[in-house]
């Protein structure tokens, strides 16, 4: 799942008030009835109770990391651990 979001900074100068927007995404993996809120690939990992090796060797070749390709990157990790029971 994805969450996206865009919250307003304030910017105050003088006699003046602006502001810009930021914009954030937020990953959330689902299993069973829980959630998880991505932050990290350890926690990941840990919460699909999958080995970690296999799967960052196969993103290592293809050259898909977590932080500059997030979300790439846990489509590709549904995708494995879907295919993992067949």
């Amino acid at each position: 799942l994805c969450k996206h979001y865009k919250f307003v900074n304030p910017k105050k100068e003088v006699g003046k008030y602006s502001g810009y927007f930021n914009e954030g995404t937020d990953y959330l993996l689902k299993k069973g009835n829980s959630l998880l809120l991505v932050r990290n690939k350890k926690k990941v990992f840990e919460f699909l109770e999958l080995e970690r090796r296999p799967f960052m060797k196969e993103m290592r070749r293809q050259n898909i990391f977590f932080k500059p390709h997030r979300r790439m990157f846990m489509s590709l990790l549904t995708e494995y651990y879907n295919n993992q029971g067949e």
